[in-house]
């Protein structure tokens, strides 16, 4: 089929869909600037229904869908009836509890919904449309948190040369960035399997947000996807004198880009911050931020607690700002083995793929994972995410985009 039959077969909702998840970071940045200046008028949260609505419509007739919505569905009624009943916890609790999950709720059905894509249209049509979204989203990202250093926007952390733009949430952001760098360097890479201006460029683009963002997850990811994805493509036909001196060169540039990104986070401040909550604590404190401390205020409780409560949570919207404990605390064992199931199911499918020429995106979107469920293990608001849920789902649905052999 051409691109004008795609089109054609394109339902009005599906370009209503596609339209939207272009702008959906747009409108985060007009609804922080609302949030900012008092004003309450919840612009993201009301376009973010609207796309729901739409993909649900979409999604209304396909039966795997329908199967995924029973045991969502039944689990939702276990919590409640748990929470209610069995549970000593206020109701305006409850109310935290699922708009907590339904982050993830969420995120399952943005995946069912694009991977339905990639079965009924030409692979090569829907994987233009999203590398679109993508690109516009870093692009939107990019201006933001570029534009910091001129004034414009907000900061981060207070006293501080850390910014986030426009974007409310700002934590948010190092879950999206881990999303969309490893991807736009692989839509550079992929077309000459080897290093471009391009890519170069980008890479100083994405190590300048995570500088920038100052926060030690987008940091890092940035800096493993810039070593980690040249090497997943790149072409093992070359001769041990090329390979020596593409060593000695990378070396080289890793030993600059090293001592670059601790001259300007000392500039910044973050190592100070860092410096002083070490002097405070110890190494785990600066890995996690303090969160260890909130992890050792709950797990008591939550391991001498009933049965019932370790099999299904304590609820009330509990955090500690990692998202693998605060899976458990909200939702004990069952909710980790479910929550959990999904990203080892993408995870395994794309190592299934892995070394499947007709799937070149398993390598990433395996590799993009791994990222995703170590932050999660050390960070907040990674896989529970407004912001990052619809990128998540964007990013393991295009495993299923499949190379036609001619």
């Amino acid at each position: 089929m051409t691109n004008k039959e795609d089109y054609i077969l394109f339902s009005f909702a599906d370009r209503m869909i596609f339209l939207l998840s272009t702008y959906l970071l747009l409108f985060d940045c007009v609804n922080g600037y609302f949030l900012e200046n008092g004003i309450n008028i919840p612009v993201s949260l009301l376009v973010k229904n609207v796309l729901l609505i739409l993909i649900l419509c979409r999604l209304f007739n396909n039966i795997f869908f329908v199967k995924v919505a029973y045991v969502i569905c039944g689990y939702i009624a276990i919590l409640l009836f748990h929470y209610t009943f069995f549970y000593d916890i206020q109701n305006f609790f409850i109310g935290e509890s699922f708009t907590h999950l339904m982050k993830f709720v969420v995120t399952i059905i943005y995946f069912i919904y694009f991977v339905r894509l990639f079965r009924i249209f030409p692979s090569n049509y829907i994987f233009h449309r999203i590398k679109s979204i993508i690109y516009f989203s870093f692009a939107i990202i990019f201006i933001n948190i570029a534009l910091g250093p001129l004034g414009v926007g907000y900061k981060q952390y207070g006293g501080t040369f850390t910014y986030r733009g426009f974007f409310y949430a700002g934590n948010d952001l190092s879950g999206v960035v881990l999303l969309l760098v490893p991807l736009i360097l692989f839509f550079l890479f992929i077309k000459s399997k080897k290093v471009t201006w391009k890519y170069v460029l980008l890479c100083f683009c994405s190590l300048l947000v995570g500088v920038l963002i100052g926060t030690k997850t987008g940091l890092i990811s940035i800096f493993i996807s810039l070593l980690v994805i040249p090497r997943l493509y790149q072409s093992h036909k070359a001769g041990m004198k090329h390979k020596l001196v593409k060593i000695f060169f990378s070396c080289i540039i890793v030993f600059i880009v090293i001592y670059m990104i601790y001259y300007i986070l000392d500039y910044i401040g973050s190592l100070q911050r860092w410096s002083y909550i070490l002097e405070e604590g110890d190494l785990n404190a600066v890995i996690y931020s303090g969160r260890d401390y909130f992890w050792d205020l709950n797990k008591e409780m939550f391991y001498n607690s009933p049965w019932e409560v370790l099999l299904l949570g304590m609820g009330g919207g509990v955090t500690v700002e990692r998202d693998f404990y605060d899976t458990l605390l909200n939702y004990g064992i069952l909710g980790v083995a479910i929550v959990y199931s999904f990203y080892a199911y993408v995870l395994i499918r794309s190592l299934v793929y892995y070394k499947n020429a007709e799937y070149p995106f398993a390598k990433v979107v395996f590799f993009t994972n791994v990222l995703l469920f170590s932050a999660s293990c050390i960070s907040g608001h990674i896989i529970y995410s407004g912001t990052a849920n619809f990128f998540i789902a964007v990013m393991n649905s295009l495993q299923y985009y499949k190379i036609k052999n001619k």
